[in-house]
């Protein structure tokens, strides 16, 4: 079985009851990200600055385990309102990599009652680590 090591920055919001990400060979699991501010560990306000500071926070994390967005394999994506899906995934579509470059990761989205802190949008993640060259 592979060894699994955490994966922590200080760039993004300290995880309260989770590491940020776990590897597990080349698979970096990140943990639900949501709009937190990575010094205050406060949500920001509003619907788009949630979703630009947790894309933030996921490059973050991304990096520190040794990868980008473009490594992205899977992503899941909870919604506390249905009509946040279109402007959420706008931007979201803009933070991606060309689909042109790379293949885009599969993506899942739905709707939940509740998420940590009163969020409006959260996102977790399978990256795949690049091979060394």
């Amino acid at each position: 079985m592979s060894e699994k090591y955490g994966v922590t920055t200080r760039d993004a919001p300290a995880a309260v009851s989770a590491t940020q990400a776990v590897r597990v060979g080349r698979l970096v699991f990140v943990s639900g990200q949501t709009g937190r501010d990575a010094d205050s560990g406060e949500l920001v306000e509003g619907l788009a600055a949630q979703t630009h500071r947790l894309f933030a926070n996921v490059d973050a994390i991304l990096a520190g385990a040794g990868c980008t967005n473009a490594d992205l394999v899977s992503v899941t994506l909870k919604f506390a309102d249905l009509s946040f899906f279109r402007e959420v995934d706008a931007i979201y579509i803009r933070w991606l990599p060309p689909a042109s470059e790379v293949p885009l990761p599969t993506t899942t989205a739905f709707v939940v009652s509740g998420l940590p802190g009163g969020a409006l949008v959260e996102l977790d993640a399978v990256a795949a680590l690049p091979e060394l060259t």
